[in-house]
């Protein structure tokens, strides 16, 4: 049998994982290895399933999962508010500052260096600071950017903030998809999660868009929109102060007795780590040995080593920049782009609100079509649809047509991200699963700063129109992307139950 290990030094039996493989350890101070007899009346022993697999029976208190929950959706919905700011004000923000569409982009390359400063910082961050300070942290460079934004300071100044704001959205948006990993029924709960992304991403255009207005009363004052997004932030700041109250991940979890999925408390060995483990790995006696032994605790440095030399890992980091690029290249410049080259007036901002509309709905729906449908081939059919809808954009000429393509468009791409989500923690090993969903997700919100650029880059020399093609062109790529993903982790996610 192979022993849960306390941090006490006692041993509990787990169930065997196999007859013909088993071990007993004992943790204890300099005798790491000691083998002990198994307790008979464990209070910890692994359930199998029908399919074979082992189950915690550790169970988190519901109204407990309901408060962190309830602080993960509230970042994730400052995260899309964040994302679609720009887009209803950029007209304005040029305007006020007298500046060219290349020069206006430079607000998506500061918050590039945000974003990117997140995903190198993540891991190193989490294991120096704990989990909830780090989320403060993060939350905090908001507010600090929000501040300045309101202001209206002078354009360089306006343009640094978007560096703070990137550091701060980019951690939140990394500490909140690990977490939601580390808990049962992780897939519907990261879909739910980004549907929250999804509805502040809606409801930000609608707040933005009356800033934004040439009126009298409106003349001059879209940074007004910034002291809102200063409240927003203030309440999510407080939130998680709140709930998390500055502690360790591993520490919420022990207070709680319960066992996160796929993850290692302290140092000890838990049963949903060793059975997605075991799920995962082509040499299943090496593992249970090799994971009882309580240095097999990685590092922050260790961890970051084994992420950056992992090319499954970078693949997927690659499709998430080119995922977010285009949710939010289209998010930023469809505004733009209905009012210049299809001569939309003031109310064009709401064409921004309906895309990411349809990118909350379309991610509620999917968990629901999820078990119909296989997750992983689902994508090929959303990304068709979303290139021919595109295409349709390119070659019409009409607002109202436009409108409702760009509301589908969010319909089918809502769903990708979390799916992409749950096949990385399917695929990758438990003790790397953290810190590589963060740093997909911090790199994929460099895509938010990068994609958004090009494009001014290109409008400022084609025209707003230029808009388009690039996007199909990146729409084909991500197709592309998402099939070599699924080529590269084919003995992996055929060997898990989700996909």
């Amino acid at each position: 049998m192979v022993d849960h290990i306390t941090s006490s030094g006692a041993s509990i039996p787990l169930q065997n994982v196999s007859d013909d493989r088993t071990k007993e350890y004992k943790y204890e101070p300099g005798n790491e290895d000691a083998a002990v007899s198994p307790r008979p009346e464990s209070t910890n022993a692994l359930p199998q399933l029908e399919n074979g697999r082992s189950e915690p029976e550790s169970e988190l208190d519901s109204k407990v999962e309901r408060k962190w929950m309830a602080a993960i959706y509230g970042l994730m919905f400052l995260a899309g508010w964040s994302d679609a700011t720009t887009g209803p004000l950029l007209l304005r923000i040029q305007s006020h500052y007298s500046v060219s569409y290349p020069i206006v982009s430079l607000l998506f390359i500061c918050a590039f260096v945000g974003f990117f400063t997140a995903a190198v910082i993540n891991i190193w961050l989490t294991d120096k600071i704990g989990y909830g300070k780090a989320l403060v942290l993060a939350s905090s460079c908001q507010v600090a950017a929000f501040a300045i934004q309101a202001s209206k300071p002078p354009f360089p100044l306006f343009l640094i903030s978007y560096t703070p704001n990137g550091i701060g959205m980019g951690l939140q948006d990394a500490l909140g998809n690990t977490f939601i990993t580390r808990l049962p029924g992780a897939s519907n709960k990261m879909a739910l999660a980004h549907a929250m992304y999804g509805l502040g991403a809606f409801v930000v255009p609608l707040v933005a868009t009356q800033f934004a207005r040439r009126t009298p009363q409106m003349e001059g004052r879209w940074n007004y929109h910034y002291l809102v997004s200063l409240g927003v932030a203030l309440v999510n700041t407080a939130g998680l102060v709140w709930v998390f109250r500055g502690k360790r991940e591993e520490v919420l979890f022990q207070e709680q007795g319960f066992t996160p999925v796929g993850g290692e408390v302290d140092e000890k060995i838990d049963a949903g780590h060793l059975d997605h483990a075991i799920r995962n790995h082509d040499n299943e006696h090496d593992l249970v040995a090799e994971d009882a032994s309580p240095s097999s605790t990685l590092g922050s440095h260790m961890k970051f080593k084994r992420i950056l030399s992992s090319p499954f890992i970078h693949l997927v980091a690659a499709f998430s920049l080119l995922y977010v690029g285009i949710e939010v290249t289209i998010g930023g410049w469809a505004v733009t782009f209905i009012v210049e080259a299809r001569g939309g007036g003031d109310d064009s901002g709401y064409v921004s609100s309906g895309f990411f509309g349809g990118l909350m709905v379309g991610r509620i729906v999917q968990i629901g079509v999820g078990r119909f449908v296989s997750e992983h081939r689902i994508v090929y059919v959303y990304t068709g649809i979303a290139l021919a809808l595109e295409i349709v954009i390119w070659q019409t000429t009409g607002i109202i047509g436009n409108a409702v393509c760009y509301a589908f468009i969010g319909l089918v791409l809502g769903p990708i991200y979390p799916i992409m989500m749950n096949v990385t923690a399917a695929v990758v090993e438990p003790e790397l699963a953290g810190g590589a969903i963060g740093y997909i997700a911090a790199l994929g919100q460099c895509g938010s700063a990068i994609f958004p650029w090009i494009t001014g880059a290109l409008a400022g020399r084609y025209g707003v129109w230029a808009l388009q093609p690039l996007l199909v062109a990146m729409l084909a790529l991500e197709g592309m992307l998402w099939a070599v993903v699924l080529f590269m982790s084919r003995h992996k996610w055929k060997r898990t139950h989700k996909f």
